[in-house]
């Protein structure tokens, strides 16, 4: 059971690689803006990572979306806890009530913002059972992990362009020895939510060994997750998800999502990905990261995909891409 104390740092063995992560989304849907807040605390090394991106659709690299910081080697501050630090990036994270809320500020050349994110429901706790798949393909994602849906307020400004936000966003938590990533498989990370009483998320994983993976139309099967509808929530465990089409960089356009509940309901939403961030993550690791639009049992739910596939994948999908439109 994830408990308000696991907002804060976890007793930790002495192995360098031992991690505490957190990430926090907004968007603004009406400007197809989204953004990510992103750290993690490496305090047996006496280090944070952290920082901020944000884009919309004028751009989708490192180098030319709207805005994207992180600094790896910043130290921990002293006294610092998981969700009660400040960092010389300009970060500052503040938990006001465990598991309920937090104020997010940030300050830097180009991108300054306030947000306050206040829950909407309980955390969504990963079993050990489900942390032990996931170690077994990326060598340790962690001990222990729950992600949240919430409300995010705020105002966030970027060159000085002003964007009010007030939507819904999730956030996560992790913990454990985390080393990087070399033979995981592709996965998918997908997310919506219309309101407190209708949302969803889910987490899956491809079986295709990434040597004759191709990307194009497999489906992932989906192992864990979360399904709210009436304002009634049951864990989903069955499914699938399936990127149907794809822009010839790589990145989602269009993505479909089916699963069952624990209570027999059917999930079945489609999204269309306004935006994408090509997001290194974690170095062998790339991440479409978009903001997307789903329809959600009459609805709309804005929230995200999140298409993670390894480097050198996308590098022979990439050629391959080329090499067909060369062809014709």
């Amino acid at each position: 059971m994830i408990r308000p104390e696991d907002d804060y740092f976890h007793p930790r063995n002495e192995s360098p690689y031992w991690n505490e992560s957190a990430w926090f989304s907004f968007n603004v849907p009406d400007r197809s803006l989204n953004g990510l807040i992103y750290f993690w605390h490496r305090p047996n090394l006496g280090l944070t990572q952290a920082g901020v991106s944000v884009w919309d659709p004028t751009g989708s690299e490192l180098h030319d979306c709207l805005f994207h910081e992180f600094d790896h080697f910043q130290p921990l501050p002293a006294g610092a806890e998981m969700f009660d630090f400040s960092v010389d990036c300009g970060l500052t994270v503040a938990c006001l009530e465990p598991q309920s809320r937090f104020r997010l500020e940030y300050s830097s050349a180009g991108c300054e913002f306030e947000l306050d994110w206040t829950k909407i429901m309980d955390p969504l706790e990963t079993p050990q059972v489900q942390v032990d798949v996931l170690d077994r393909t990326c060598e340790g994602w962690g001990k222990g992990h729950y992600e949240q849906g919430g409300r995010i307020r705020g105002r966030v400004t970027v060159d000085g362009d002003v964007f009010d936000v007030d939507t819904f966003g999730t956030r996560d938590h992790t913990w454990g020895v985390r080393r990087m990533y070399h033979d995981m498989p592709r996965q998918g990370y997908e997310w919506g939510i219309a309101s407190p009483d209708s949302s969803f998320l889910v987490h899956a994983v491809n079986r295709i060994p990434s040597d004759v993976d191709d990307l194009d139309k497999t489906v992932e099967d989906q192992f864990r997750g979360w399904y709210i509808k009436d304002g009634i929530r049951a864990d989903m465990h069955q499914g699938s998800r399936q990127v149907v089409e794809r822009a010839p960089d790589g990145r989602p356009l269009t993505v479909v999502v089916d699963g069952v509940d624990d209570l027999g309901r059917h999930l079945h939403t489609e999204g269309t990905c306004v935006n994408a961030l090509r997001y290194p993550c974690h170095v062998f690791w790339l991440d479409n990261w978009c903001l997307t639009r789903w329809s959600l049992d009459g609805a709309t739910a804005w929230g995200e995909t999140q298409d993670f596939v390894q480097m050198q994948q996308n590098r022979r999908y990439l050629r391959k891409v080329r090499a067909r439109s060369s062809a014709t």
